[in-house]
């Protein structure tokens, strides 16, 4: 067998064919076939990234797979899994990323441990001067704060995404990276949910846990940026959380995690409040 393409839908197995003619069908309709798409895919239906960009902006200046400096080929996690996929531009350097579960299990947590090492060293790397600044964005499987986490953080005491570990390292990627996390700078101490459980029934800790929410889904940019940051807002902040608990389609689109809207300020603005006429708002969408 030839090498799997990451680059590209796969059609191998039966299932994979009907997935990716499903796939090819919906992007060849409106509003997506205004967009030009971007992969980093797994050879399995449990991973992977993409990016759609609105055609008529300049293709990246560059395209990579890999947390690796300076490498742009294959890698055991970051490409084989389809975990990362990081377009180059002019004025930002672009990554949506899907980072490993923790788990439950110490060979999970030691694998955890090593990709936030890399991660560590690729946002340190992109902090050094000179350096285009950095949009962040995906699931990145981890709940920085108890803001982060409810309706109570003891709830998830040892829960993966939660751990004391996993938390301290996050709190050091952002630290090395120059880094701010979005809504956090912009909505204070919120509590806020992107990944809301799925409900059943069980007795009262299942019936507890049917209402569990964590904030896994990040904007984070470089502190350079953030005076073109607009807004930032979940699909359902607008939501009472009764509502928002039941996942309702329009905001999950069938997940049980929510989008997330960041909006910028057209890099030409003569400042953040006042963008020329021509200019328009970059606005950047994660789901």
């Amino acid at each position: 067998r030839e090498p799997w393409d990451h680059t590209r839908m796969g059609d191998r197995e039966a299932q994979y064919a009907a997935d990716k003619a499903f796939m090819e069908n919906l992007l060849s309709r409106a509003p997506f076939n205004e967009y030009d798409a971007y992969w980093c895919l797994c050879s399995s239906k449990h991973h992977g990234v993409g990016v759609l960009v609105k055609r008529g902006i300049k293709p990246p200046i560059s395209i990579s797979r890999t947390l690796t400096i300076g490498q742009t080929t294959s890698d055991d996690i970051d490409t084989t899994e389809g975990r990362v996929l990081i377009l180059e531009y002019e004025r930002f350097v672009f990554m949506n990323s899907y980072v490993p579960n923790n788990g439950a299990k110490p060979d999970r947590w030691e694998r955890r441990r090593l990709w936030d090492a890399r991660m560590e060293a690729f946002v340190k790397h992109h902090n050094a001067p000179g350096r285009k600044p950095l949009i962040w964005c995906g699931d990145l499987n981890v709940a920085h704060r108890e803001v982060d986490v409810g309706p109570q953080p003891e709830m998830f005491v040892h829960t993966a995404g939660f751990t004391v570990p996993e938390r301290q390292r996050f709190g050091q990627i952002l630290l090395k990276g120059g880094l701010v996390d979005v809504y956090r700078a912009l909505h204070g101490d919120r509590q806020a949910f992107t990944w809301r459980s799925h409900l059943g029934s069980g007795g009262p800790i299942r019936a507890a846990y049917d209402w569990a929410g964590m904030r896994l889904d990040y904007f984070i940019a470089s502190a350079s940026l953030m005076p073109r940051v607009k807004s930032i807002r979940l699909s359902t902040d607008s939501m009472v959380e009764e509502f928002a608990r039941l996942r309702p389609v329009t905001c999950f689109f069938g997940s049980d995690h929510c989008a997330l809207f960041l909006t910028l300020h057209p890099h030409d603005a003569s400042d953040a409040s006042e963008a020329k006429e021509h200019a328009k708002d970059v606005i950047c969408i994660s789901d």
